[in-house]
């Protein structure tokens, strides 16, 4: 399929899978604490972790992107630090829903590492973004 694109002049985009895991579920980011008298929230993941999550299939995605020409989009790039990803954005809310979809409310005031690709107009796009790994959820 990608290939059939490719011979048409398109360009494709293949995103790999965002984070996923127990670590990032808003469910499990506040943790009551005895020695503190209070709550523990989880403000972080370990870098480490959010790329092991999602290695098997992004490695796997990276290989078929290579062997056809498609542009890779790692969404852990834009979403992470260096050593770690957020699990609240700058105000306090959690940027999953659940362990593995984005907030509706976090994307569309932080994702924008597709934004270039998608807002341009359809007659001057010659751009597919295929092999999408998450979705954005309420």
């Amino acid at each position: 399929m990608i290939m059939d694109y490719r011979k048409m002049g398109r360009q494709v985009y293949l995103i790999l899978p965002t984070p996923r895991g127990e670590a990032f579920d808003p469910a499990h980011l506040v943790r009551r604490s005895l020695r503190d008298l209070g709550f523990v929230v989880k403000q972080q993941v370990e870098r480490s972790h959010a790329d092991a999550s999602v290695e098997p299939i992004a490695s796997q995605l990276v290989k078929v992107a290579s062997s056809s020409g498609a542009t890779v989009i790692n969404p852990i790039d834009e979403l992470c630090r260096e050593d770690y990803c957020p699990t609240l954005d700058l105000d306090g809310m959690p940027v999953y829903t659940d362990d593995s979809h984005l907030r509706q409310t976090y994307v569309r005031e932080h994702i924008t590492f597709l934004d270039e690709i998608v807002s341009r107009p359809q007659h001057d796009r010659t751009d597919i973004p295929i092999a999408m790994g998450g979705t954005a959820h309420r």
